[in-house]
């Protein structure tokens, strides 16, 4: 589980953009439908959605997956929950809230909902735009171009829904993103502004969500240009629910997520996240997983920003 400091600032970062956009970028939006392996969506639309990335922990059996709009409001709630759990000097993770923080946690459930609400429909939005673009290539046979860059970009960007759901994903949020003071008349300058994905872990045996986790472009640091050279991948709101906490849930995530990257962002080399500096527990999860602390990233808020070489990813 982040601090607070990180779910504050990152649960709204991830509007980076609405879809899977690396090789051909038709392939990476039908994987960003579907979830962690590679499907073509040139061939059979009707099975992706059922392949999943199953581990099994010791007591938790999970099915990691592209997050849905049904599981929002239980993702909220977790996030809600560990936001105020920072505040509070129980390291048990046991809560007992008076009436301000029941408030708190009440509007903090709000905010991320959403907010994640409007990525959810952002990615919707780019699947759909992404289909009705490729159908136009295949009805003039030219299945084999490479729907790659800049060119790819503008015949998305044509689409009216695609294009405002991204710009209202980006006007909900609050903090520097790639989208700050972009005009939303103008494709992005980069393919990967568009890169975004979340990813929600069910328990296989009660159904419910246990832990979510967001990638996306986001920058490195609040201060200087924003650019796209000046950011990285970056995992956002990492999460697990208090009853399946120590049980290998971020892991899971932290795994399918460096994965589906190295995967399907072929431009990427590394993987990064933010921590806490006072988050002990967290910091020394994402140790064991490879990250370390990259010393051309100066820490800023209270936040250390951890990297691992995609390469490492298992």
């Amino acid at each position: 589980m982040m601090g607070l400091s990180f779910f504050v600032r990152l649960a709204w970062l991830a509007v980076v953009g609405s879809l899977v956009f690396q090789r051909s970028l038709v392939t990476a939006l039908a994987v960003a439908r579907a979830t962690i392996p590679s499907v073509d969506f040139r061939s059979s639309t009707s099975t992706y959605v059922e392949q999943v990335v199953t581990s099994v922990s010791p007591s938790v059996s999970l099915q990691v997956r592209k997050t849905t709009d049904a599981d929002l409001d239980q993702i909220s709630e977790i996030l809600a929950r560990a936001s105020i759990e920072s505040y509070t000097a129980d390291g048990n993770g046991a809560m007992s809230l008076n009436w301000n923080q029941s408030i708190q946690k009440l509007r903090a459930k709000a905010s991320f909902h959403t907010q994640l609400l409007h990525r959810q429909r952002a990615i919707d939005a780019g699947i759909k735009a992404t289909r009705k673009v490729y159908s136009q290539y295949k009805e003039t046979k030219a299945e084999d171009v490479c729907l790659l860059d800049s060119d790819m970009s503008r015949l998305l960007w044509s689409q009216d829904d695609f294009r405002l759901k991204i710009e209202r994903a980006a006007t909900v949020s609050s903090e520097r993103t790639l989208w700050d003071h972009h005009n939303f008349s103008l494709a992005p300058e980069c393919p990967s502004y568009l890169q975004h994905l979340m990813l929600s872990a069910k328990d296989k045996k009660t159904g419910k969500i246990v832990g979510f986790c967001e990638v996306g472009m986001l920058p490195l640091s609040k201060r200087g240009e924003l650019s796209s050279s000046q950011s990285k991948p970056i995992i956002a709101n990492l999460v697990t629910s208090p009853s399946c906490r120590r049980q290998g849930v971020a892991s899971t995530l932290i795994r399918s997520a460096s994965r589906y990257v190295r995967i399907h962002w072929s431009s990427c080399s590394e993987l990064g996240l933010f921590v806490d500096t006072h988050n002990d527990v967290a910091t020394s999860l994402y140790k064991k997983k490879g990250f370390a602390e990259h010393s051309n990233v100066p820490i800023e808020e209270g936040r250390v920003y951890l990297m691992r070489p995609l390469l490492a990813c298992a």
